[in-house]
């Protein structure tokens, strides 16, 4: 998780509303699923059924980002959807790939 955005009160006056504009910006992106987030790696993904891929979050997942793909392949969620398990989501492919995912 993102560290808060800190103040700093000896400004001047016009810097205060930019400050004041950038911690509401920085405070929002902190809050946002997306900064908890972690890589799974190296994913042998096979086409024809659900694949469970594997995670650290210990949490349902609220969705992933395919950011590697060996291969020209579409990865979507898996028949039931992604899943609500705190250790794995299911996902499905056009052609056997091997991915990385971006898990929030």
């Amino acid at each position: 998780m993102a560290r808060k955005f800190q103040s700093q009160f000896h400004l001047p006056q016009g810097l205060l509303g930019l400050q004041g504009s950038i911690r509401r910006f920085a405070d929002s992106v902190n809050e946002s699923d997306i900064t908890d987030s972690i890589l799974v790696e190296d994913v042998e993904l096979r086409t024809g059924s659900d694949n469970e891929v594997g995670h650290s979050l210990k949490r349902p997942i609220k969705g992933y980002i395919v950011v590697k793909r060996s291969a020209d392949a579409q990865v979507f969620d898996g028949v039931a959807g992604i899943g609500t398990s705190r250790d794995f989501f299911k996902v499905r492919c056009s052609a056997d790939v091997t991915v990385t995912f971006l898990v929030f």
